[in-house]
């Protein structure tokens, strides 16, 4: 019998391994609006984060996701302004100064340079 429902295609997927299995997942995501809503989930959750562990590997997670949208980058830049945890965090602080790099002109000026003033 052949699953069905919104997840009907991939739940029968076969994947050696879980990291095998993540990738599939993420790459059927990547074909769907529900891709966006994931980032966003997780935008939230690194936002609210209370340690540089759990900044770092949500961090780790939203590196695999790119491209952002410039509403979800300056929703990282204000968390990191907010947040010592991601502005601490060893992958978690590289990875939003590398967001601001790639995209210093479409970040609101006054975050821009509240981001900056922080250095």
């Amino acid at each position: 019998m052949t699953p069905y429902g919104f997840i009907g295609k991939i739940q029968s997927l076969k994947c050696k391994t879980p990291l095998e299995t993540c990738i599939k997942i993420r790459e059927i995501l990547s074909k769907t609006p529900l891709l966006d809503r994931l980032k966003d989930i997780l935008i939230n959750k690194l936002l609210n984060s209370g340690s540089f562990d759990e900044a770092n590997i949500i961090s780790d997670t939203l590196k695999q996701l790119q491209p952002f949208n410039i509403k979800q980058v300056e929703m990282m830049v204000r968390g990191h302004i907010d947040n010592s945890q991601i502005s601490g965090g060893f992958k978690a602080n590289p990875f939003i100064r590398e967001l601001v790099n790639e995209n210093k002109g479409k970040i609101d000026p006054k975050l821009l340079q509240e981001f900056l003033s922080k250095e």
